[in-house]
């Protein structure tokens, strides 16, 4: 049974409403704006406070640029298109690339192999690795790495190098780039050598281990699992199977309700202020949806031990230590939760 023939949404939870955009973007852009300046022009140590408040800024305009992305700020593709593109400048992210790597491949592929972020690795390819690949895995699914896994596998390797290999995505670099040299020059006017390192590189690298750190607890627990090919993978079943919902006030308030992941994978049309609503729905139609009441950093620490390794064989996580297998708490295979 699909998803969405057991469960209707109301029309009203695709409902624009661009008081609360017009809202959150002010919000945001003026945090971005007002805490860049702070930790360009104040003195140390207050200037880290700004830089790292800064990030928290530009990780919260980056969920709305991605929600836009999505095409729930308008019904306009042409001014989604342009508000994703203005939102997701200060974390250097380019629209065409971004829609390719997570609109289509992430909640197209969602657990195959294609939709390598954050995809485990197995018994067998994590003993073939050499000891620098090992180094490096055990580092990116560590909590104090999540910055480095999305700077280096997801900006680098996965945008900006393969853009470098393909031609045709190139020019979706030119503003982000043209943004950058901006903020370069602006903060070394404002706060010289020391400015362009609180109020811009700070700032970016608060980012990246914001959103290393959502994407993984969006899709990392001990119930939540891989898939090696598309034997037994069903499209539908893995929305609501493989990805996880925090419902933390704080981080509902700051980003946008982005941990509520199980409803916007299952429809990615429900803006992000609906998303809560859109949970209270699918929770009653299917029981054992993956919710978590503790704080997702918790649970970031927690589960980076607990799900190192993946025998897709056997649907079993292996932890960090690995002492002992871990079963997945999930329900049978062919039953949508």
């Amino acid at each position: 049974m699909s998803v969405k023939s057991k469960v209707l949404f109301p029309d009203s939870l695709y409902a624009k409403d661009p008081a609360r955009w017009r809202f959150a973007l002010l919000r945001d852009a003026v945090g971005f704006v007002v805490f860049w300046i702070l930790a360009c022009w104040l003195p140390f140590p207050w200037s880290l406070l700004a830089g790292v408040l800064c990030g928290g800024a530009i990780a919260a305009l980056f969920v709305l640029g991605h929600d836009a992305a999505h095409g729930t700020y308008s019904t306009d593709a042409h001014r989604n298109a342009r508000v994703a593109q203005l939102l997701l400048l200060p974390s250097l992210t380019p629209v065409p690339l971004w829609k390719l790597g997570h609109n289509r491949i992430h909640h197209g592929l969602t657990g195959l192999p294609a939709d390598w972020i954050w995809h485990p690795a197995s018994p067998a390819d994590y003993k073939n690795m050499n000891p620098v690949e090992r180094g490096w895995y055990r580092v990116c699914r560590s909590p104090w790495g999540f910055w480095l896994y999305y700077t280096v596998e997801v900006w680098w390797r996965g945008m900006a190098w393969y853009s470098i290999r393909n031609r045709e995505h190139r020019n979706g670099w030119i503003p982000v780039l043209l943004f950058l040299v901006a903020w370069f020059w602006l903060s070394a006017m404002v706060g010289g050598l020391s400015g362009v390192a609180t109020g811009l590189v700070l700032p970016l690298l608060v980012f990246q281990e914001t959103i290393g750190f959502v994407v993984f607890v969006n899709h990392t627990h001990p119930r939540v699992g891989f898939h090696a090919s598309r034997t037994g993978w069903n499209a539908a079943e893995v929305q609501l199977r493989d990805s996880t919902t925090y419902k933390s006030r704080f981080f509902g308030f700051w980003l946008h309700n982005i941990l509520y992941h199980v409803p916007h994978h299952v429809d990615t049309r429900i803006p992000w202020f609906a998303l809560p609503e859109a949970l209270d729905i699918l929770a009653q139609a299917f029981p054992h949806l993956i919710i978590e009441r503790e704080s997702p950093v918790r649970s970031a620490f927690r589960y980076a031990r607990a799900c190192f390794l993946y025998d897709f064989d056997r649907k079993l996580w292996i932890p960090r230590s690995p002492s002992q297998w871990r079963t997945p708490e999930r329900p049978p295979e062919g039953n949508p939760v």
